[in-house]
Parts: C-alpha cells; sequence; structure tokens
C-alpha cells in the first residue's frame, strides 16, 4: 500500500487545504500552548498558518479538531501513553534536525518536506543519533539498574533531558477550547 501525503483535512465531509510542511506545522504546535486554554488571538494566528485560503471560514471546533488530529494523531504513536514522555518535538528540534540530516541528508528547514514524512524519517532514525539517545534515556526505568554508580549517572542524564507531563490529544483539545 502506498502512502498518502495528504495536503488537506476533512471538514464536514469537505477537503480543505492546508499548509502541511514541517515548519508551518511546528510554527503552529510552537503556538500552542501546553496545557491551557488557547487565546482567541492565538487560534486565529494557528488557523491561519495552517489553512491555505480563507482560514476565518475554518474558526471553529471541528476546523480546530481537524488541524489537532493532523498534527498530533501520527506524533503521538512517538509516545506508549502509560510511559513517560520521551520527545517533545520542539525542545528536541536540534537532535531531531541533525539526525534528519545526518541520517537522510535531507534539510528539513530548507526543503519542504510534508509533516507525515517527517514523522516517517523520525520514526526511523535509528540508535546512532543523539535523539535516540535522549529518548532511550528518558525511558530508562532507574529501578531496573542495579550498579548503584550507573543507575546515579543515568538519572543524572535522565534530569538534564526531562520533559514534562505528555497530554492526549483530548486533553489538548479540552485544554486549548476551554
Amino acid at each position: 500500500m502506498l502512502i498518502k501525503f495528504d495536503k488537506y483535512v476533512l471538514i464536514n465531509g469537505s477537503k480543505v487545504f492546508i499548509h502541511s510542511d514541517v515548519m508551518t506545522c511546528l510554527k503552529i504546535i510552537e503556538l500552542l500552548p501546553e496545557g491551557q486554554e488557547i487565546k482567541p488571538k492565538t487560534l486565529a494566528k494557528v488557523l491561519a498558518l495552517f489553512f491555505r485560503d480563507n482560514w476565518q471560514n475554518h474558526v471553529d471546533d471541528k476546523s480546530f479538531k481537524a488541524m489537532t488530529e493532523f498534527l498530533f494523531k501520527k506524533l503521538d504513536e512517538f509516545d506508549h501513553p502509560k510511559s513517560e514522555k520521551t520527545l517533545d518535538i520542539i525542545k528536541d528540534f536540534d537532535a531531531i534536525y541533525s539526525g534528519i540530516l545526518r541520517v537522510y541528508k535531507v534539510d528539513i528547514i530548507e526543503e519542504k518536506i510534508h509533516w507525515w514524512k517527517f514523522l516517517l524519517m523520525l520514526a526511523d532514525l535509528g540508535d546512532e543519533t543523539s535523539i535516540a539517545y535522549r529518548m532511550k534515556m528518558r525511558g530508562t526505568n532507574l529501578s531496573s539498574i542495579k550498579d548503584p554508580a550507573q543507575k546515579a549517572e543515568i538519572a543524572k542524564v535522565k534530569n538534564v533531558f526531562r520533559l514534562t507531563k505528555k497530554l492526549s490529544l483530548d486533553e489538548r483539545n479540552k485544554r486549548w477550547r476551554g
């Protein structure tokens, strides 16, 4: 089966064209406040970035939900729901960018790479990248480490790369929309 990289979302059964490139999607994610209600001015800004044309016609819950599903549905698959958060796409961007550039020779800042293609590259970066190391350290269960010196070292590394609690897609939508 071929992977189809949609350049639209469905709203009320109609295709609404969007900006699906990595950098636009990252700008939107960066603007969305973690764990807080989204302000009308911010909502207008993210919808104007996301929708190609007539974004003013799409300032409603269905449009907002279509946007967040496009952005976060695949991203949420990187972390197991019951595990500690191991990836923050914004805070880890330096390691993600360098890993993709090194492994795939693709400059995701300069090239207009589709958001989902970026997520596929991210998912398959491999253990030799710094983002894989960060995620491994964050996900390491300290109680499984017996050697006290190794446990202390891993605890120190985990603290350096520590992230805040991950919200589910539903929790994010609920908090952003009030």
